[in-house]
C-alpha cells in the first residue's frame, strides 16, 4: 500500500494496527476530548491487536510512534 505506512482497522470490537515498513514502538489512543483511553509502550511489532477496550461507539484518534521516530495519527470510528 503506497502512501499508507500504518493501517488501523476496527472489527468485532478489536482495533488492529498494521505497520508496513517500520516496527511500531508505542501506541496511544485518545478520545475526541483528548483523554488518553489506551497506551502501550514497547510494542516492537509490525502488527498489534487491541481487544480489551471497554468503550462505547465513538470516534478515536490512534497515535502510532514508529521506531524511526515518526509519529502518525489516524481517526477511526470504534464500534463493538
Amino acid at each position: 500500500t503506497k502512501g499508507k505506512e500504518v493501517i488501523v482497522s476496527v472489527k468485532n470490537g478489536q482495533i488492529k494496527i498494521n505497520s508496513f515498513d517500520q516496527i511500531m514502538s508505542s501506541i496511544k489512543i485518545y478520545d475526541l476530548k483528548g483523554s488518553l483511553v489506551y497506551e502501550k509502550e514497547k510494542v516492537e511489532m509490525k502488527e498489534f491487536v487491541i481487544e480489551d477496550l471497554i468503550l462505547s461507539n465513538q470516534f478515536l484518534i490512534v497515535m502510532t510512534q514508529l521506531e524511526n521516530g515518526k509519529c502518525l495519527s489516524q481517526e477511526i470510528i470504534f464500534h463493538d
